[in-house]
Parts: C-alpha cells; sequence; structure tokens
C-alpha cells in the first residue's frame, strides 16, 4: 500500500504508518505495508452482496463498540492483521465483539421479579376478599328470604347459620310479658314518666290522661324489641296514639321465665290510630316475628 492512500478500506477511516504497520485511527485494523493494487483489484471483484453484508455487519458492531465504550466496559485489544488475512478480516472487521452486559439484565431481573411476584400476590389477596364476600352476600340473601327462621328446605350454607342462630337463641314470646304484673307496672311507670313531661306535651299538645291500648313484641335470634301504644288526650277533646318503646330486651335465665328489662323509655311516633301504628311497626320490622300483648 502506498501511503499516499490513507484511507482505510474497511470503514474510510484515517490509517497512520506504525513500525511498518498501516493502522485505523477509527476501527483499529491494522495492514502491512506491502498492500498494493492486487489487493484492491481483489477487493474490487467481490460482489455487491457480499460488501453490503460486510458493511451492514460493520455497522452494527461498530454501534455495540460504541455503547460499550460510553459505559466503559469494553476495552479494544491491539490487533494485527496480515495480508494473508486481510479477505477474512474484510468481511469480519477486527474490531472485538462487545460483551453481554450482564451487569444490566442483573438490575433488570433484581426489579422485574419482586414485581411479578408482589403482583401473584395481590392478585391472591383481591380472590380472597372476593370469594368471601360472594359467600357473605349469599348468607344474607338467604337470612333475608326466610327471616330468620329455620326451615327443613334449605341450602347447606343456611343450615349452618340457622344451627349457631338456634344456639344462640334468645328470642321469648309477649306472652311472657303480659304475664308479669310486676313488669307491666314498670313499664307502665316508666311510659307515663316520659308521657307526661313537659317536653312531650307540649310538643304533642297533651295531658297527662294517657292509656296503654296496644303492645307488640319483635323479636329475632339475638334482639327482642318491645313498642306500647298509648292514647293520650289532648287539651282540644282529641285523641292521639303515641307509640314508647323498650330495646334489647333478653331472658332473664334459661327457662325464659323472666325478662330483663333496663325500663328506658324511648318516644317512637305519633299515630292517628292503633292500626297506624302497628301497619307502620310491621313495616319497618320485616325480618322480625311479631307477637302481640295480652292488654286485658
Amino acid at each position: 500500500m502506498k501511503f499516499g492512500n490513507k484511507v482505510c478500506p474497511n470503514c474510510n477511516g484515517k490509517l497512520d504508518l506504525n513500525n511498518g504497520m498501516f493502522e485505523c485511527s477509527f476501527c483499529g485494523c491494522s495492514f502491512a505495508a506491502d498492500f498494493d493494487s492486487e489487493d484492491v483489484e481483489r477487493i474490487r471483484k467481490e460482489t455487491e452482496a457480499e460488501r453490503n453484508a460486510a458493511k451492514a455487519l460493520r455497522e452494527s458492531e461498530l454501534n455495540r463498540t460504541k455503547e460499550d465504550l460510553k459505559y466503559n466496559r469494553y476495552t479494544r485489544p491491539s490487533t494485527t492483521a496480515q495480508p494473508t488475512q486481510y479477505n477474512q478480516q474484510y468481511s469480519q472487521p477486527t474490531t472485538q465483539p462487545t460483551t453481554q452486559n450482564t451487569g444490566r439484565r442483573r438490575s433488570k431481573a433484581r426489579i422485574i421479579v419482586p414485581i411479578v411476584i408482589g403482583g401473584y400476590v395481590l392478585l391472591q389477596i383481591i380472590s380472597i376478599i372476593i370469594r368471601n364476600t360472594v359467600q357473605n352476600r349469599n348468607q344474607r340473601t338467604f337470612s333475608d328470604i326466610l327471616g330468620g327462621k329455620t326451615t327443613t328446605e334449605t341450602t347447606t350454607v343456611t343450615t349452618t347459620v340457622t344451627s349457631e342462630e338456634t344456639q344462640y337463641d334468645f328470642s321469648f314470646d309477649a306472652s311472657i310479658i303480659s304475664s308479669n304484673e310486676e313488669m307491666m307496672d314498670k313499664l307502665n311507670e316508666a311510659s307515663n314518666k316520659i308521657l307526661e313531661s313537659d317536653r312531650v306535651q307540649s310538643k304533642y299538645g297533651t295531658t297527662s290522661d294517657n292509656e296503654l291500648v296496644a303492645g307488640y313484641l319483635f323479636s329475632t335470634y339475638y334482639t327482642n324489641d318491645l313498642f306500647l301504644v298509648y292514647e293520650s288526650k289532648c287539651e282540644d277533646g282529641s285523641s292521639k296514639y303515641i307509640c314508647v318503646y323498650y330495646n334489647n330486651l333478653m331472658p332473664g335465665d334459661d327457662s325464659g321465665d323472666t325478662i330483663y328489662c333496663d325500663y328506658t323509655a324511648h318516644i317512637d311516633d305519633v299515630y292517628d290510630s292503633v292500626d297506624d301504628a302497628r301497619a307502620k311497626l310491621v313495616q319497618e320490622h320485616t325480618n322480625y316475628s311479631m307477637s302481640k300483648l295480652d292488654i286485658g
């Protein structure tokens, strides 16, 4: 090769003469100083496809080399190309192949693996929550349909719930209250105390003339609410029906002969008649069983 031709046939980079060898300052290829016109003619005879393939391969290798140099992960070894090896070097440049960037792949793995595991755990938690929600909804639906009553034709889920309710059955009948004279006296005393209060009389225009005309007990397995309807005389001679209630009545013992009540009276509402009061109470206690007090 004449020194006047300073262009690298591999990448068209600048060639420098060093110790009898031409070295490319860009791609690092080295050539013997006796590379002449015959070698150039041999290169020209190569097919267009070979040149294109070699060019594409060189560009790919150069791009990867630049990327490795950017991250200081590549060290280019010095190579010496002999004239007899030129054809092989021309089709496969002497630039060293890039090493696999294992460090970056490991960093990505450290990020991706916890995300995948966390996503899987989250899906399992969501699945458990949905399954429990559906089961609870089915149980509530069965309970609403059956009204808290034990039936012989139920599903397995309903039977389990019913057995638990039956085990803790605190319901009782209103006849136990009606037959307990002492309890009825205490209920009337507590009711008249709130009905004769200044606040109630000024609000509804009633007097101290109040008479118990009806009583209803609404029960479930867990609670018992008592409603007493009083006919209260007004100052103008008309009557209003005021409902007083007591909540959370419980059996005093296992026999159910005694009833616990704290005798704390609450005003429920005012009605035009006993029938209106009864209809409204039944409507508001659709899942309760109702028993009527014997007023006498």
